[in-house]
């Protein structure tokens, strides 16, 4: 999968040049600039009356088009003047607002000297069109910028904008353009809050972005968006983040308690909503965040992301996304939009943690996938851990819930294969509607149009309440599986690998050294698959990044497995190495020779009944 480049900012660099570097980087990506002077947002395909209309004329003088600020970002100064703030009043000499109102491009405004812990702002926002500008303070729990409850606290009309050791708190953008803070261009958080924000007052159509509205791309680097709200009557796009560009969140940067709702309208990304690629790394968490319609489709409680994500090293937990009367997708976070089928999209999950998440609809007959994650596109997981995440349906529905963990689901010739490797999916739960012949299947995982592949992957103690409590797959194009298990998942049918339920004729599971303790009669099945108990223990930290079900020593998956994919360590990374018996072990976890048994944390998980 294509990234574009990401810029980490140096630490040796002084704080203009680290600026320069991360938002003059790359052109303004995902950034279309009508010739009418208004501002297209990227939308989803599905429901173009629903689409949310261009922002009028906020952008000013600086509507450029991508070209445009492709080469404009190479003449920008390097070395601007520092003004320095000397007082946290509002408004008068050494004031932010006199700084404010003196910037120039790369320009850098010095708030480091101050001590009185909140500028407070009396008198409106702060208003700006200074590109490479970097605002730079004392540290994020030293200074405040407070909107008061009354203004966004800054309005920017720049090409790029840097944050650096700043709380940005309290603003209110009545309109819906950024409760705190609105740049046209791209936006860098280094060290930085913004946090108590709100877009839209309830008389607004469309709210982006309840914290910031980032036309360009926008990166954090050990950054918060948190407690924010997006609110409009006929749209919410980014509870705490819309990002009409690329996001990327790393070094312990967190998007959390953020809201995104709309009472007749689309909503989406109830942490972050992202038209391009949203890219997740070191240490990142999006949680507690929600996507809330209460009439229209509702996608993404944690993130929404346009054409790819990658999450690396990082986690999702605790996101909700939930329509009253519609459909509902990806509780965790959801990549594209139903409907939209135009290319190839790509999820990628590495060494991270995707749990208590929950996609939910109160529709009186729809269709809800990806409780953890879904994709309008294909999902790859590798040393990842997905766990106790829901999808479910309100009990009056007659409508069908698919995926507690993972969902994939597009028409066409869309690629929307599942790839697990050295992967754990455990805990999650697929319910459908109780009225009507309601359907929960794929409790575990689910690729409705597409393929599975899964390799030294545990699926085991998931549930649904039709069937697959494991994993469903699709009749058509099968599934393959390598030395992974499938177990102790919970279904009135098919308990473990079931077909997809609407499928016609049977599914294949190709492959070897598994073990599925039980399949559907309409799932043909390897001839070497073992139907036995594997005896895993409880779902733990056993080492490495994400939890796993450890072996019992007496396993029947001990020495049983195979590495297809000549994998030098288990999913917990080094150093588990993959093969330490006289053959793999069947599943995610290898059980260690020797005194390995016994890992940091103390847990042996040998002892056997």
């Amino acid at each position: 999968m294509q990234h574009r480049p990401i810029v980490r900012p140096d630490t040796a660099l002084n704080p203009l040049a680290r600026c320069v570097l991360a938002v003059l980087g790359t052109a303004c990506a995902g950034l279309a600039l009508g010739g009418d002077g208004e501002r297209a947002r990227v939308q989803p395909a599905f429901d173009r009356a629903a689409i949310p209309p261009a922002h009028s004329s906020r952008i000013g003088s600086h509507n450029r088009t991508r070209a445009q600020l492709a080469i404009g970002t190479s003449r920008l100064p390097r070395g601007g003047a520092t003004l320095a703030v000397t007082t946290c009043d509002d408004a008068g000499p050494g004031s932010l607002r006199e700084a404010i109102g003196l910037a120039a491009a790369g320009d850098t405004i010095d708030l480091t000297t101050l001590t009185c812990g909140t500028i407070t702002l009396e008198t409106g926002v702060l208003a700006t069109s200074a590109s490479a500008l970097e605002l730079d303070g004392p540290g994020e729990t030293l200074l405040a910028i407070d909107g008061n409850g009354a203004s966004q606290v800054l309005h920017h009309q720049g090409i790029g904008l840097c944050l650096t050791g700043l709380t940005i708190r309290n603003g209110m953008d009545a309109s819906g353009y950024g409760g705190c803070l609105f740049t046209s261009g791209n936006l860098l958080m280094d060290a930085s809050t913004i946090t108590g924000c709100t877009a839209g007052d309830g008389s607004n159509a469309y709210a982006y972005g309840g914290g910031v509205d980032v036309i360009g791309n926008l990166t954090m680097v050990h950054s918060t968006i948190s407690g924010n709200t997006a609110t409009g009557t006929a749209g919410a796009i980014g509870g705490g983040a819309y990002v009409g560009g690329d996001l990327s969140a790393m070094s312990g940067s967190r998007i959390s308690g953020n809201q995104a709702t709309s009472q007749g309208g689309f909503v989406g990304g109830g942490g972050a909503y992202v038209s391009n690629t949203a890219m997740l790394d070191l240490a990142t968490t999006v949680a507690d965040n929600h996507a809330t319609s209460t009439t229209r489709v509702a996608y993404g409680g944690g993130l929404q992301a346009g054409t790819s994500a990658s999450v690396r090293y990082s986690m999702i937990t605790g996101n909700t996304v939930h329509s009253g009367t519609s459909w509902a997708y990806g509780g965790g976070i959801n990549l594209g939009y139903y409907g939209d089928d135009d290319f190839d999209r790509s999820l990628v999950f590495h060494h991270s943690t995707v749990s208590g998440n929950t996609a939910t609809s109160n529709c009186e007959s729809c269709s809800i996938n990806g409780g953890g994650a879904n994709a309008f596109g294909s999902i790859y997981s590798r040393g990842s851990t997905v766990r106790d995440n829901v999808v479910a349906l309100d009990a009056a529905s007659s409508g069908n819930a698919a995926g507690g963990g993972l969902a994939t689901y597009a028409p066409g010739n869309v690629d929307t294969t599942i790839s697990l490797v050295d992967s754990t999916v455990s805990g999650n739960s697929a319910v459908g509607g109780s009225t009507g012949g309601g359907i929960g299947f794929g409790g575990g995982l689910v690729s409705i149009t597409g393929s599975a592949i899964v390799y030294n992957a545990t699926i085991a103690f998931n549930s649904a309440t039709t069937s697959g409590g494991g994993i469903a797959i699709n009749a058509v194009h099968g599934a393959i599986a390598s030395s992974s298990l499938f177990a102790n998942n919970v279904a009135p049918m098919a308990a473990d690998v079931a077909k997809v339920v609407f499928d016609p004729g049977d599914a294949t599971l190709l492959g070897d050294h598994d073990i599925v303790m039980q399949a559907g009669a309409d799932v043909i099945l390897p001839v070497d698959t073992l139907g036995i108990d594997p005896l895993l223990s409880p779902l733990a930290d056993n080492g490495g990044a994400t939890a796993t079900h450890a072996l019992l020593a007496c396993s029947p998956a001990v020495d049983a497995g195979a590495n297809p994919l000549d994998l030098d360590v288990d999913q917990r990374g080094i150093p588990f190495v993959r093969n330490a018996g006289a053959a793999p072990d069947i599943g995610a976890f290898e059980l260690q020779a020797g005194a390995d048994h016994i890992f940091d944390d103390g847990f042996d998980p040998s002892p056997c009944p």
